[in-house]
């Protein structure tokens, strides 16, 4: 990735100078600005998915001990308990993603106009 990052603007440079020095200013005075927004939106984006992954994970680990001591959870009468902690769960994961959704966006150049502030206040998230 980083070679690649590199021969880009390398080959971008080599180009820009050919048509024209102005353009190469442009070019060496742009480069290392995005390299930086490019690094910050990494480093946000990863935040916010590795919390989406731990509470997914904790999800489907839960779901996944509710099905095989599904006796234990039927002879217990905890049904309703393990569909509300799920719940919990599923709108814990579903806030977080919210409030990633715009880094998310402009990391793929999909910005859209989106309420996040209201749907984030809707999905309180009680598990964590």
């Amino acid at each position: 990735m980083l070679a690649r990052g590199a021969a880009v603007f390398v080959s971008s440079v080599v180009i820009a100078f050919v048509y024209s020095w102005r353009i190469t200013l442009i070019c060496v005075i742009v480069g290392p600005l995005s390299v930086v927004t490019m690094a910050v939106m990494a480093r946000l984006s990863s935040s916010s998915l590795r919390r989406i992954m731990s509470v997914s994970s904790e999800a489907g680990a839960m779901a996944e001990e509710a099905i095989m001591d599904v006796k234990t959870v039927a002879a217990c009468n905890a049904q309703k308990h393990m569909v509300k902690v799920g719940s919990v769960m599923e709108t814990c994961s579903r806030a977080i993603a919210i409030r990633s959704e715009p880094i998310l966006h402009v990391q793929n150049n999909r910005i859209k106009e989106r309420n996040t502030e209201k749907k984030t206040k809707e999905l309180t998230c009680s598990y964590l």
